[in-house]
């Protein structure tokens, strides 16, 4: 099948052990983003795999995902960061950057939406990463 120059820019950007941080210009985006990263495994994502983050997303759920992008392998995704509290941002950064965040089989893609004041705070954070 034929793919939009969007989604072959997006196949294979995430390497095995590694974590890649992505921004969606518009709120619009995000969705194709997220779904970008599993086409070159050209699969759907599996619930389990993605943590699409509200401004109330407690911190074991962000937790428990990047538990399993530590421990098995597979395709893991955290989008809309940006929503989150400046404190979880933060714990976030800790814990990717830490040592064996990401199994050795595992990719893990944060998505973040650049179009917010809100996001100018999280784009910060990611520096850090």
């Amino acid at each position: 099948p034929k793919h939009s120059e969007f989604e072959v820019s997006l196949r294979g950007v995430v390497g095995k052990g590694k974590f890649q941080v992505l921004v969606a210009k518009k709120q619009m985006d995000v969705l194709p983003v997220v779904l970008s990263v599993y086409s070159s495994a050209q699969r759907a994502p599996k619930a389990h795999e993605v943590l699409c983050c509200r401004p109330d997303t407690p911190w074991p759920q962000i937790d428990a995902l990047l538990a399993r992008c530590a421990l098995f392998r597979g395709v893991f995704c955290i989008a809309n960061i940006e929503r989150l509290n400046y404190q979880k941002q933060q714990q976030l950064v800790a814990r990717v950057k830490s040592k064996g965040a990401i199994s050795a089989g595992a990719r893990l893609a944060i998505v973040v939406l650049a179009e917010s004041d809100a996001a100018e705070l999280a784009l910060h954070v990611l520096r850090e990463l």
